[in-house]
């Protein structure tokens, strides 16, 4: 298994039809952070010789001591290998914050399209919720793959601040929300080149809080954005192979000008053919599968719901 390209953990799909063209859109969770209590025990261990988490999870790395007042006093991590030592799993595990009032806290970070089929690292996983007092899933982040080029998907601005981050001059990150990692934060980005695939894939993340949490559903529904999708009239969904990069900064220009008509208009026979379906194009609404979106999370909870680990739905205050 390739880490970087793992097949997705039990995702669900959904057919989509943009006008002509129908394709397949892609749930899945791709990150997900467990809050835990330890119990007392475990926490008096650790806090007198933090190696002693190295007996529970062989081949954990603990970092240096941070005493930052609300930093977690360590980070550690495992990377998990097949038997040909390709990477195919990853536990990130913050421990004994460093705030009076939660020094015992447990934070667990794991990808479970990246993870959740390695048995040793969900083993892992177990060892530690199991001696935890109880835990709770304080956020994921739900992926939707489209497989349209990312030229043509783009967030619609809302409440949220809005940012867009060029990696290069045809590769557009645009992102909702201030903080990264926060519940309600955005990413759209260019999947098919951020991992090296060989067909268009553009990938929505939307970060959510707790799928058991009893407002969840309504929730959730507050925190997706809106999504435009561009669909030249009269073309396929996806032609952006027929563009070059000049091609794609006169459409966007155009679009966005309110005069875009008189200087299309003084454009070359060519080129106007080519780039009026664009110019002109109307931008399509993407309509969020809730039951998909519910499905793949229940999936993931499911999965670190272990026997002797105790589970909350709700917040809880060391």
């Amino acid at each position: 298994m390739n880490i970087k390209n793992p097949p997705l953990f039990k995702p669900v799909e959904t057919a989509y039809r943009f006008t002509s063209t129908e394709c397949v859109v892609t749930h899945s969770v791709d990150k997900m952070g467990v809050k835990a209590t330890m119990r007392e025990d475990l926490y008096e261990s650790l806090k007198d010789n933090i190696n002693i988490l190295q007996h529970l999870i062989s081949g954990i790395k603990i970092s240096e001591e941070d005493t930052m007042y609300n930093h977690y006093r360590y980070k550690c991590s495992k990377v998990y290998f097949d038997k040909h030592g390709v990477q195919t799993a990853r536990l990130d595990i913050k421990v004994l914050k460093n705030h009076p009032d939660a020094e015992n806290c447990l934070y667990i970070e794991v990808n479970p399209n990246k993870s959740f089929y390695d048995e040793n690292c969900l083993h892992d996983l177990e060892t530690l919720l199991s001696m935890s007092e109880l835990y709770f899933i304080e956020k994921m982040d739900i992926a939707i793959d489209i497989p349209i080029s990312k030229y043509f998907v783009h967030l619609i601005k809302d409440k949220r601040a809005k940012l867009d981050y060029h990696a290069s001059k045809d590769s557009k990150t645009e992102y909702l929300g201030k903080v990264r990692n926060n519940v309600g934060h955005v990413k759209l980005y260019d999947k098919r080149k951020e991992s090296g695939l060989p067909n268009d894939l553009t990938r929505l993340e939307i970060t959510v809080g707790n799928p058991l949490s009893e407002h969840w559903s309504q929730d959730i529904k507050g925190l997706l954005p809106k999504v435009a999708i561009l669909v030249p009239e009269g073309q396929e969904a996806n032609p952006s192979s027929n563009l070059n990069d000049t091609e794609r900064v006169l459409i966007d220009l155009l679009r966005g000008n309110p005069n875009k008509t008189d200087y299309w208009n003084q454009l070359g026979y060519k080129m106007r053919r080519k780039i009026e379906p664009f110019v002109f194009a109307s931008d399509l609404g993407f309509d969020y599968d809730m039951e998909a979106i519910e499905e793949v999370a229940s999936h993931a909870v499911k999965t670190i719901m272990f026997n002797g680990a105790y589970y909350m739905n709700q917040y809880i205050h060391p």
